[in-house]
């Protein structure tokens, strides 16, 4: 009855067991030697993982193709460099959160300043990643491993909820007939815990014994019930071996190209005097010099492949790894002589808004690691209990993902301003108009209007040390900021 647990399994009905029996060998008895009286569900909660072989085979690829192929490789990079930028930041609430995230940060093990391109690069390239993490118990100082991608056997989840990750099973090692299985970190959301409400580990035993604490499983580009990550490559994989192959094949073309034969007619001649004659006369070679009579004619042919124009071809398989890898325009990575600032930067909005989101994700996931090791300092008590939800926060930063034209922001901020400004003088519009208008356009070019006074009014600054341009800039700042002010109701 294959055929209709399938069916009906595709129409949402989780299919369980109809009889239930001691002999089940998905059964056994709990901790008090009791059978458990539940039927097992037929249907997986991670149902749409690719086949384990398949996965194995995306990650070996995935990092085939970064290593050998030029295009992959700056797909990649492109993404870490605005992804990352200048480096990930962070700043805690209070100084002994703040202390504690200065000793794990600048770990010589963990070493995020050094680390978090290669890290972020494998996530990309992997599709997840998974960080063992290693607890000294006197003071809960926390090291991070890594485990490759490769070596996962199996992401358990919950079977009620396939979003939330269980355990990373680890496939044997030699000498080893069954992998190490390490909890993944977690919310203890036990009442009479000690660490209620903090993340923990969830190993069972003393928590500085031998081997991880626990782990960190990230993943990307999978869907809800799928438990391993995708390659940010996976898409452009055929693609860019075929653009390999379209390349290499160009590459033989043209010395085909550069080939010739010499065509010579002996006129007369039977067969046995043309064999006498070409073991008499050897190719020509370069800068030399032949004689014959009328009844010799020699001639080069060169190939004539007759191939088309390969440059539009090479061009829509560009598009595709493009389209298939991030997205990015064709400037970015291919053509860019054939393009301009302008167009690239009207190209590049769509791009951003991704890359926005990318980089949002990084920042949540290294606020993940950070949160935790800040709780595990709690439990040690390395940072005091009772601090308000304020001192506990993190706020992790990066470098803004932004492409954008700074002076032609600044120029078209100073136009309006003054445009609002003759507009207001002439009663054409009131303070509040003019300042809901100004507001609009700054939001529109990614500013934030945070009221306040310039650092050094330029009436205490010394003589002579403004110049001109700097006496309009704060000329400018001043009616903005009149305007924010009267568009907020009086309040700075």
């Amino acid at each position: 009855m294959s055929w209709m647990t399938d069916a009906l399994a595709r129409n949402g009905f989780a299919l369980k067991e109809a009889l239930w029996s001691p002999n089940d060998p998905d059964q056994g008895p709990d901790k008090l030697g009791n059978w458990p009286d539940y039927y097992r569900k037929l249907t997986k909660s991670n149902e749409r993982d690719l086949d384990p072989l398949d996965q194995d085979r995306m990650i070996q690829i995935a990092l085939y193709l970064y290593e050998t192929n030029p295009v992959a490789r700056d797909v990649i990079d492109l993404y870490v460099d605005f992804v990352v930028g200048e480096g990930l930041q962070y700043k805690a609430g209070h100084d002994a959160v703040q202390a504690v995230l200065d000793a794990h940060w600048h770990d010589p093990i963990n070493d995020w300043p050094t680390k978090q391109e290669s890290r972020f690069r494998q996530l990309l390239i992997f599709g997840e990643q998974i960080y063992p993490v290693f607890r000294r118990k006197f003071d809960g100082r926390i090291r991070l491993g890594y485990v490759d991608p490769y070596h996962v056997r199996q992401v358990e989840v919950n079977p009620e909820n396939a979003e939330e990750y269980v355990a990373v099973h680890l496939k044997a090692g030699q000498g080893q007939t069954v992998g190490a299985t390490i909890p993944i970190i977690r919310v203890d959301e036990s009442p009479r815990s000690d660490a209620y409400g903090l993340l923990v580990a969830g190993k069972k035993g003393p928590a500085d014994q031998a081997g991880p604490f626990g782990a960190f499983f990230f993943a990307i580009n999978h869907v809800s019930n799928s438990a391993r990550g995708r390659s940010e490559l996976l898409t452009a994989f055929d693609w860019l071996d075929l653009y390999d192959q379209f390349l290499f094949s160009q590459a033989e073309r043209s010395a085909y190209l550069s080939d010739h034969l010499w065509d010579v007619k002996l006129t007369g001649f039977t067969e046995e005097q043309i064999k006498s004659w070409l073991r008499a006369n050897k190719v020509p070679q370069g800068n030399s010099m032949r004689a014959h009579n009328e009844k010799v004619e020699w001639k080069v042919i060169a190939p004539e492949l007759r191939a088309a124009d390969v440059s539009e071809q090479a061009r829509t398989l560009r598009q595709q790894i493009v389209l298939g890898a991030g997205g990015f325009p064709e400037g970015w990575l291919f053509s860019g002589s054939e393009t301009n600032l302008a167009t690239l930067t009207a190209q590049g909005t769509p791009i951003m808004k991704r890359l926005s989101r990318v980089q949002r994700h990084w920042k949540g996931i290294v606020t993940r690691v950070l949160e935790f090791v800040r709780d595990q300092a709690i439990i040690a008590g390395k940072i005091p209990r009772g601090l308000s939800p304020e001192e506990l926060v993190i706020e992790v930063t990066a470098s803004e993902v932004s492409v954008e034209d700074t002076a032609a922001a600044a120029a078209t901020l100073k136009a309006t301003t003054e445009s609002l400004v003759v507009a207001k003088d002439r009663g054409w519009v009131t303070d509040d108009e003019a300042a809901q208008v100004y507001r609009r356009l700054a939001t529109e070019l990614g500013v934030e209007l945070l009221g306040g006074k310039p650092a050094l009014p330029e009436e205490d600054l010394p003589p002579g040390m403004l110049s001109d341009e700097m006496r309009e800039a704060l000329r400018v700042y001043r009616v903005m900021r009149e305007m924010a002010v009267a568009g907020n109701g009086g309040e700075p």
